[in-house]
C-alpha cells in the first residue's frame, strides 16, 4: 500500500513513532539503476514527507549527500529536536557510482547541499522527536558528523 495514504487516515493517528531507511539516492530524475532508491533532486523527498505527516517521533538515516543541513532545518521548523544519532562512513555502492549519480552528487555537495568525497559519504541514522521530554536539541552535533573532512 501507499504509506502516505496511511499515514493520512485516522488509523496513522495511534502511531507515534516511525522507523524509517526510506529511499535517498539523489538523482536528475528516477531514470537510475535502481529507480526504487530515488529521494528526489536532493535525495531527502520522502524524508521531508515523512515530517510533515506528524508523527511525534522518527527514527531516520539521513545520509552526508542528500542534503541533510535542509532536512534538519525543516524538522526544526515542524518541532523536531535531534534527541541522539549514530555516524558511520561508508564507501559509494553501485547505485551512488552511477555516473549519473555520483556528478550529481559531486554537483550538489559543490553546491553546499551535502557532503562526500569522490567515493565515500556519512550516514546517520537520527532519532527526531517533537518529546517535550527531550530538551536538548543535537541537531548541531549531527550536522558536524554528517560533515567530511578530507
Amino acid at each position: 500500500g501507499d504509506f502516505f495514504a496511511w499515514a493520512d487516515s485516522p488509523d496513522a493517528a495511534r502511531v507515534s513513532t516511525v522507523i524509517a531507511n526510506p529511499p535517498n539516492i539523489p538523482a536528475p530524475d528516477g531514470d537510475i539503476l535502481m529507480p526504487e532508491l530515488w529521494g528526489g533532486w536532493y535525495g531527502n523527498d520522502l524524508v521531508l514527507r515523512l515530517l510533515q505527516a506528524d508523527f511525534d517521533h522518527l527514527l531516520v538515516a539521513l545520509p552526508s549527500y542528500s542534503d541533510p543541513a535542509a532536512t534538519v532545518a525543516a524538522a526544526q521548523q515542524l518541532g523536531y529536536r535531534c534527541a541522539n544519532f549514530l555516524a558511520m562512513g561508508l564507501e559509494f555502492g553501485a547505485y551512488s557510482r552511477e555516473p549519473k549519480v555520483a556528478d550529481h552528487i559531486a554537483r550538489l555537495t559543490a553546491e553546499g547541499h551535502g557532503w562526500a568525497s569522490d567515493d565515500s559519504y556519512v550516514v546517520a541514522v537520527a532519532l527526531l522527536t517533537r518529546s517535550p521530554q527531550v530538551e536538548r536539541d543535537r541537531s548541531p552535533e549531527l550536522l558536524r558528523a554528517l560533515q567530511l573532512r578530507a
